[in-house]
């Protein structure tokens, strides 16, 4: 396949197998360094066979001899058009498959100010998350809505945006169905409201909140609340796992 960096406009041509079926791997663009995010979607195979789709003039067994010779022939004259072998000008840099990695766990970091903002995701990747922040709401709805495979989301309450009331991605957290918000652990980071306080946290659907005040302890926080969500779903999810619903 083919995959086109959005930073600098460089064309990868990426081979197939090296991208797993329905997993989301990493690539290093080799030209501006950006990360590019590449999904394999699973094969789907139909086998009932439609003879409304086979051709009239399908040829028979009696064909295969030049059926053979004209795709030979063929082949010869790809070899020839070089506009198909999309030539590469940075043939001296580094295989961008060197860097390439299945990824792992998402987090997304929506906080405007600079400080705090790098603190949460200094301390996610030290966690091995990968931290997307986004600069805006509208990227932040975009990625939630194009990836949805974030296990965290880590909240201002003002982020762009002046009230909390008016929070599009908290709005948009409150309205995941169940079965997906389960998967998801959202950070509320709040000036005005307590650490831990569980009346707004549950007021706002999500998991915990966290004072700005208290950023320095940001990491024990969300290890402390990550093992409470832990405890909280065991029996849930192990009831799930053996098959009955809920």
């Amino acid at each position: 396949m083919q995959k086109k960096c959005e930073n600098c406009g460089k064309v990868l041509n990426i081979p197939d197998d090296k991208i797993p079926e329905g997993k989301t791997v990493v690539v290093t663009c080799p030209s501006c360094g950006e990360k590019i995010r590449i999904k394999k979607e699973e094969d789907v195979f139909d086998f009932e066979e439609d003879s409304s789709d086979i051709p009239d003039d399908f040829p028979d067994e009696s064909d295969n001899n030049s059926i053979k010779k004209e795709d030979k022939a063929g082949d010869n004259n790809q070899k020839d058009d070089k506009s198909l072998d999309f030539p590469d000008n940075d043939e001296a840099e580094a295989d961008p498959f060197d860097f390439i990695e299945e990824e792992g766990l998402m987090a997304m970091v929506c906080i405007e100010d600079p400080d705090i903002k790098k603190e949460a995701s200094k301390v996610l990747e030290y966690m091995d998350y990968s931290v997307s922040t986004p600069e805006d709401n509208n990227q932040a709805l975009r990625e939630l809505r194009m990836r949805g495979d974030f296990s965290m989301i880590v909240v201002d309450e003002t982020f762009c945006c002046e009230e909390i009331k008016n929070n599009p991605v908290l709005r948009y957290i409150k309205r995941l169905p169940m079965r997906d918000r389960r998967e998801v652990f959202v950070i509320l980071v709040s000036r005005n409201r307590r650490t831990f306080e569980r009346k707004d946290a549950f007021v706002h659907s999500v998991n915990i909140v966290i004072n700005t005040g208290h950023m320095q302890k940001f990491e024990d926080f969300v290890k402390k609340g990550l093992t409470e969500n832990e405890n909280f779903y065991r029996n849930f999810k192990e009831t799930l796992k053996k098959g009955l619903r809920f």
